[in-house]
């Protein structure tokens, strides 16, 4: 008994060795997801300015390779729902060439011309079976892809390839959401393939200037699915290039009624409220809705602030503007506004500093540069 004891005892003891071996082997050896803490130790304290670029695609066939166009403008309605980000909104979006094949050389300069320090990009391949999306997320700080990620599925599977890419960024970035940012992501949740190809269709015909082709292509997705809001936001952009600004206001109203969460079209409501309608009081309500989606909102502090400053309350406005600054590296406007502000509470000092500023920005920015001659 004594010896078979023993024997035992060997056998537990060399068990449990080989365990920790394999234990350790795999920890070391073996590529493991990593806990959000260490995915990115330098992202920890950061908030990062992100710009999403259009999906690139390899398909030939027509209507399964207009899904690539949809998934930009998805991926940033998610990401503005995300309170540590930065968005930069769609009208700034716009990327010469194939972004996707661009070299790092070529991404750090599209992301420093759109004032952002991180850059979306992917690529769409397969067929009418399944579909393949490559996404890369650049980080032009740390100089290396933060995110190199590809999923598959069927076309029909479309919305949820784009939300399952945009939940691994967010992963990758080490942000843990809170109940409410996950709720606002998933408050838009469209789901009907013919929707998506819709969307898909109008989205080819908008940017082959066939608008009558667009529109109806975006109202049948609309139709198609009760959830999608989206292509409400293409119908507003054609109803502008034909000067039907209360057409496109309607739009953008369909699209916050049907998702609460669409910070851009809130944003969008205010600079027709403010423009079209001349009532900054609402259009500082919609400004406020931006803002409660995604603080980070840039454009939508600067718009803010020019709102305060017409309702008269100076002191507010230079607030909300300062707070524009920092997220619109590249954007001269909002530290002429500051210019501008201060020059209204009879601080040229102050007022000559920021019209530099503007000019560091964009020496070609006029407006500043009359200003600062005006005041020597």
């Amino acid at each position: 008994m004594k010896r078979s004891f023993g024997s035992i005892s060997c056998l537990l003891f060399m068990l449990t060795l080989c365990g920790l071996l394999i234990q350790g082997c795999v920890s070391s050896g073996t590529p493991q997801a990593a806990s959000k803490s260490d995915v990115h130790p330098a992202l920890a304290s950061r908030e990062p300015i992100l710009l999403v670029c259009p999906v690139n695609s390899m398909i030939s066939e027509k209507e399964t390779g207009s899904l690539s166009r949809i998934l930009a403008p998805l991926i940033r309605r998610d990401l503005f729902c995300v309170q540590s980000l930065s968005v930069i909104p769609t009208e700034d979006t716009a990327i010469p060439g194939k972004a996707f094949f661009m070299t790092e050389s070529g991404l750090v300069k599209v992301t420093r011309h759109h004032g952002a320090d991180m850059v979306i990009v992917g690529m769409l391949r397969g067929d009418t079976e399944k579909i393949s999306i490559e996404l890369k997320a650049y980080d032009l700080k740390g100089g290396y892809f933060v995110l190199n990620t590809t999923v598959e599925g069927k076309p029909s599977k479309i919305f949820k390839l784009q939300r399952q890419l945009v939940y691994e960024f967010i992963d990758a970035l080490g942000i843990r959401l809170s109940k409410e940012e996950a709720d606002r992501i998933k408050a838009s949740s469209p789901r009907k393939a013919k929707a998506a190809s819709e969307y898909a269709r109008g989205l080819r015909n908008e940017q082959n200037k066939m608008y009558t082709e667009a529109i109806i292509a975006y109202q049948n997705a609309t139709t198609d699915d009760k959830y999608i809001a989206v292509p409400y936001a293409g119908e507003a952009r054609i109803f502008a290039i034909f000067n039907a600004p209360l057409r496109a206001v309607e739009s953008y109203e369909n699209a916050v009624v049907r998702d609460e969460s669409f910070a851009e079209a809130w944003y969008q409501l205010n600079l027709y409220a403010a423009h079209y309608k001349k009532q900054d009081d609402l259009a500082a309500k919609y400004c406020r809705k931006a803002l409660e989606i995604a603080p980070r909102f840039g454009k939508a502090h600067m718009s803010l602030g020019t709102r305060l400053f017409d309702l008269g309350d100076v002191d507010q406005a230079i607030e909300e503007t300062e707070k524009a600054v920092p997220l619109l590296p590249a954007d001269p406007q909002s530290r002429y506004n500051l210019g501008i502000y201060y020059l209204n509470r009879n601080k040229p000092e102050e007022a000559r500093t920021w019209f530099e500023q503007a000019l560091r920005v964009d020496p070609g920015y006029e407006l500043a540069r009359t200003e600062l001659q005006k005041l020597k």
